[in-house]
């Protein structure tokens, strides 16, 4: 069980490096005949990021279905870059892996299952990371085409989430560099362009 809920932990922690099979706004917007990236400025934009995978970790197969939901305010509009502000705003997961089935959303949090042998809480340590990462925000600049250009936002944002869970020592200098090599500028902004970017 406790290897389990360290692999949904884990798991957690790379929501935003996985190749992002589907995206879809969930407000309706107008037909346009020009293909360009065409958010407003004022205006808010509500994205989910769907995953579906099936994959191996550690000798065990798992099956894992992933939505993140993100809010996008377009704040700036230059005429040629719009600048807009994304806010993580809920993550959804069903994970099937050694005969169980897990479920997990940062609008439901976990029951506590109680500690390991090491006195550790992972159910506790997972809801605090889901709600640590709610209602974050990083910043991208996005040309016409839909390119992003730059992405801001991620600097402290590691070391904040694993201050908030009470994470400390090398245990926690671990977390903030697995962190900041799946959750860096470089790959928001890859995983945007594949959703965003117009042409090829």
């Amino acid at each position: 069980m406790k290897r389990i809920l360290y692999l949904l932990l884990l798991s957690c922690l790379f929501i935003g490096v996985i190749a992002t099979e589907s995206c879809q706004s969930s407000k309706n917007s107008t037909a346009t005949k020009m293909l360009k990236f065409n958010f407003e400025k004022g205006k808010g934009y509500d994205y989910e990021m769907t995953m579906n995978m099936d994959q191996e970790i550690m000798g065990q197969k798992m099956k894992m279905d992933m939505s993140t939901y993100y809010s996008m305010d377009v704040v700036e509009d230059d005429g040629d870059i719009k600048t807009v502000t994304s806010t993580y705003d809920r993550f959804k997961m069903n994970m099937g892996v050694a005969g169980m089935n897990i479920e997990v959303d940062s609008d439901k949090p976990l029951p506590n299952f109680g500690t390991d042998e090491d006195g550790n809480d992972p159910m506790k340590m997972l809801n605090g990371l889901l709600g640590a990462i709610k209602g974050r925000q990083f910043t991208m600049k996005i040309n016409a085409e839909g390119k992003v250009l730059e992405v801001t936002g991620f600097q402290d944002m590691a070391k904040s989430i694993v201050d908030s869970l009470g994470v400390e020592g090398a245990k926690g200098q671990q977390m903030i560099e697995q962190f900041n090599q799946q959750f860096n500028e470089e790959s928001i902004k890859d995983q945007f362009e594949r959703v965003l970017y117009i042409f090829p």
